[in-house]
């Protein structure tokens, strides 16, 4: 007779050495993927205006981009803080205007600002001539000439379409959306908000010189706008390289190195790129009033 066992002779079941949690029975899990986390208002919210004043920008932009596109007008431009052509394309040196000449007015109007400049290049009709009073480098002093651009219908070739389809829209809508995505998803992640400024400045490396041509109060916040991501460029670059790949070692000696490096590269560099910025706001009104400025920028000029 077996003693071990019960009265009816059949032997207990013996205890598990472990029992198996069914997920039921997790309280801890359960409650740390049910606790409420404070939502990062403030940075969604500069997230937003961000997101709007670039919207703006564009939908200003594109349009007049489209039209400017339209008509074929030989071009100059004329160098920071001064009335002097700092570079004249061959055709537009065909008509007679050259680097180094002075503009004196323009559709009769005195040159005084880049505004009055960039409103003419932007208004002009197709068969109305482009009227330019120079004053010409080598000329005798006091001299001066008129010179009549001619504004005609663009012709597209086979390429220009598809390279202007693609610098000016397809490239600033990847960036843009890719940056503003990346920030939403990590706004309390510092390197979402650099892939952000990357991806925002990176679009204006190349120049439009549509801004100027708009009315007083738009091209002022456009040229705010514009020129401050442009400039904002190579800083953000030289930051993304520093941050983005595996960061050397606190303390360590190249650690410490790159951090001077940082800021003696971009401390510098933003304190010129904000005086350029100062320059191209203050050109579209007057130039005078910036020259000092701008020879700040350029001593050698």
């Amino acid at each position: 007779m077996n003693q071990r066992g019960s009265g009816s002779g059949v032997c207990p079941a013996a205890e598990p050495a472990y029992k198996i949690i069914v997920p039921d029975e997790w309280p801890s899990r359960r409650s740390s993927q049910h606790v409420p986390t404070k939502r990062p208002i403030f940075l969604y919210s500069l997230l937003a205006i961000l997101f709007a004043i670039t919207l703006l920008y564009q939908i200003r932009y594109l349009p007049d981009f489209v039209h400017r596109e339209a008509r074929h007008i030989p071009f100059f431009f004329v160098e920071s803080g001064t009335n002097r052509v700092s570079y004249a394309t061959p055709e537009t040196a065909g008509f007679g205007i050259h680097n180094g000449d002075q503009v004196l007015a323009v559709n009769g109007a005195s040159y005084t600002a880049t505004g009055l400049l960039g409103h003419a290049f932007l208004e002009a009709r197709v068969g109305v001539p482009l009227v330019v009073a120079i004053a010409p480098k080598n000329g005798p002093a006091g001299g001066q000439r008129s010179i009549s651009l001619p504004v005609a219908s663009a012709r597209f070739h086979s390429w220009d379409i598809p390279s202007d389809l693609s610098i000016e829209f397809l490239l600033p809508a990847f960036s843009l959306l890719l940056g503003f995505w990346v920030a939403f998803r990590r706004p309390r992640d510092p390197l979402a908000w650099l892939l952000l400024a990357l991806m925002l400045s990176f679009p204006h490396i190349l120049k439009s010189y549509v801004v100027q041509g708009w009315p007083p109060g738009w091209r002022e916040a456009g040229m705010l706008y514009e020129p401050t991501l442009s400039a904002a460029f190579p800083i953000v670059i030289f930051l993304f390289g520093r941050f983005f790949p595996e960061p050397f070692p606190p303390g360590s000696r190249y650690n410490i190195s790159w951090k001077a490096i940082q800021w003696l590269c971009a401390l510098p560099f933003a304190i010129l790129a904000l005086a350029g910025v100062a320059v191209y706001v203050g050109e579209l009104s007057n130039y005078r009033t910036v020259a000092g400025l701008s020879s700040f920028r350029k001593p050698s000029t």
